[in-house]
């Protein structure tokens, strides 16, 4: 029998409901530690009518570019974490009932932030398709300790890889940035043209200008990002900057 293991990025508040039991949600979906010593907390709460069994994981966030794409590339942690999260395994949680998962920062990096993914999986039995595969769903959290030092600090430019216009965001800064969407103005008007997503420290992404909307910009390119908040992403700030074509 074939297993597949899928990977199931959390926005503001998921849920995956297996065809043999096993729904469940978490919230809140990204940790954010500004200090040491503190305990953040994440509720699991079991949807399904059936017994729930998870089991968590914690790696490293890493990223690396893959033609001009960053691609998560996340490892096991080498040494001891600067995160504590108890408990690793939860057991016979009842339906519609609540598990209490809490995380200790336990350390930070003076210059430069330590950035996470927790991952919790499913270990109650998967449905098998006809084909015989059977699938296992996780789910991935970012989970950011902050250094002492913060310097956010980023740029874009336009720049073109193989004949192809792109905005290119460049993180100069020690913390992620998430932009969650780029509009380009265009004949007076703002026109989105997608989401960055999170660019950690040292990294950049590409995000792809349309052929047609790229004819119609001059030399002078206004832009206007939604940047999401540092340690509140649902928090949004407007940036508006002129680059040069």
């Amino acid at each position: 029998m074939k297993k597949i293991s899928l990977l199931l990025g959390l926005c503001s508040l998921v849920s995956y409901s297996f065809a043999d039991g096993g729904s469940f949600t978490l919230f809140p979906t990204q940790i954010v530690f500004e200090n040491p010593g503190k305990v953040k907390e994440i509720t699991l709460v079991n949807l399904s009518d059936s017994m729930l069994n998870t089991q968590s994981t914690l790696k490293t966030y890493q990223q690396k570019s893959v033609n001009g794409r960053l691609i998560e590339s996340n490892a096991l942690i080498s040494g001891s974490p600067a995160v504590i999260v108890t408990p690793v395994v939860m057991q016979n949680i009842a339906p519609n009932s609540k598990q209490s998962i809490r995380l200790l920062a336990i350390r930070q990096n003076p210059e430069s932030e330590i950035v996470y993914r927790y991952y919790v999986k499913n270990l109650n039995p998967r449905s098998v398709d006809s084909s015989g595969t059977q699938f296992e769903i996780e789910y991935g959290m970012v989970v950011t300790i902050l250094p002492q030092h913060i310097n956010e600090s980023y740029n874009l430019s336009y720049v073109k890889l193989n004949g192809k216009p792109y905005i290119k965001t460049t993180n100069t800064g020690n913390v992620h940035v998430l932009l969650k969407e780029v509009y380009l103005q265009s004949a007076g008007k703002p026109v989105a043209i997608g989401s960055v997503g999170r660019v950690l420290a040292n990294q950049s992404a590409y995000l792809a200008v349309p052929a047609a909307l790229d004819k119609s910009l001059g030399s002078q390119i206004q832009l206007k990002v939604a940047k999401a908040g540092l340690i509140n992403f649902d928090q949004e700030s407007q940036v508006q900057l002129t680059i040069s074509k």
